[in-house]
Formats: structure tokens, sequence, C-alpha cells
């Protein structure tokens, strides 16, 4: 029976899959292998634990995920991160997170930038519809201007009559915003509801996993 850490480790670049494995080293070093040139950006810690046999844990994990496995030679599996979370938590002495997504940024510190810009390229697109503001009213910068969102993320301005009777958000901030410039200008910072930017609630609906709320 050996003693160590099983964890569980997601990577931006490789979308859908997850990555179980232990080690009795030192963290920090089995990141820093498990980072080479062949992969574009570092590892991130979803979650570890200290384990009492960290060989019979992860071959439990390797046998509960084995149809989800990715390749037979590989620790990887296409499964959702909860998934091993949640039974890792049961065989579980303590709870090492913290530590290791410490250490996991100090892999390469230059890469977290590059990280964060590759996450926000892989985000779908603000879609108020989606996020669960149809027919709620949104307020312009100045405090003023008003619209009402509709179907699909378009919206209603007040006073505003368009042939279709709706327009774009990006369309009509840009009308507000008196530019004619053909480059692409994100909306969400000029308009608030309830008091909430709506960058901010963006940020709230990606943290939440971009549920589907038109329902709601």
């Amino acid at each position: 029976m050996t003693e160590g850490i099983v964890y569980v480790l997601t990577n931006p670049a490789m979308p859908k899959m997850v990555k179980i494995g232990r080690t009795g080293r030192e963290i920090g070093a089995r990141l820093s292998d498990l980072y080479t040139t062949g992969v574009p950006l570092p590892f991130e810690c979803e979650y570890a634990a200290r384990v009492k046999d960290q060989n019979e844990v992860e071959s439990a994990f390797h046998l509960a995920f084995g149809p989800y496995r990715v390749n037979p030679r590989r620790e990887f599996f296409n499964i959702e991160p909860e998934q091993a979370i949640t039974l890792l938590r049961l065989m579980a002495i303590e709870d090492v997170t913290p530590v290791i997504q410490e250490e996991a940024e100090k892999v390469d510190t230059e890469a977290n930038a590059a990280t964060e810009k590759f996450k926000r390229t892989q985000r779908p697109q603000m879609n108020l519809w989606t996020m669960g503001l149809m027919g709620e009213e949104i307020l312009f910068k100045d405090g003023i201007t008003t619209a009402k969102i509709a179907y699909d993320g378009w919206i209603e301005p007040l006073g505003y009559k368009p042939e279709d009777g709706k327009v774009s958000l990006t369309r009509y901030t840009k009308e507000l915003l008196g530019t004619e410039d053909r480059k692409t200008r994100r909306p969400a910072p000029y308009w608030t509801y309830k008091g909430e930017r709506l960058s901010d609630l963006y940020e709230e609906w990606a943290e939440a996993g971009f549920p589907d709320r038109s329902n709601k």
C-alpha cells in the first residue's frame, strides 16, 4: 500500500478530455513532465487528493471509466471532470487541490496569459436570449436609452423602428456610439440589466458553464 496523490487534470487545448493520474513525487515535477513541447498549453488541476493507496485508486478509476478511455496507452478519458471528482472525493484522506493548482500555475508563468486568451476565443458569443433575458429590458450607459431583449438575442430598442422591428445589439450600440466603422465592437460593457453590466452577467454565465436558460 503506497500513499500518494491522485489528480484530475484538464487542458484548454484538449476539450472534452480529462487526465486521471497519480504521483508519489513532488507534484510540481510531475506537472512539468506533462507540459512537453507537444502540449501547447499547461495542464490545469481540477481536483487532487492524497489517498491511502495511489495504485489501487488509479486502477479503480481506469476500470470505472475504461469505456471512455481515449487511448489504452494514455490516461485520458472522454468524460466530464465532475464525474471523476465525485468518485475521488469518496476515497480522499486529504484535499490537496489548492496546493496542486498553485504548483500548476508555476509550471510556465508566461503561458498563463496565453491560456486565458485561448479560453476566451473558445467561448460562445454572448446570447441574451440563451442567458435567460428574453423579454427583459436593458439600459444603455447614458442612463436613458433602453431596449427589450427579443427572440434569439435580438433587441427591440424603445422608439427604434427598423423594417423588421428588431436589430442586433452590436449594430444598435454602434449607432448610439456614433461609429460607422466595420470593426466588431463588443456591446456588453455599454449596457446594464438591473444595475449589472451585461459583461459581468456574461462572466457569471461562463462560470456556470454556459447553461441554456432560454426556457426559464
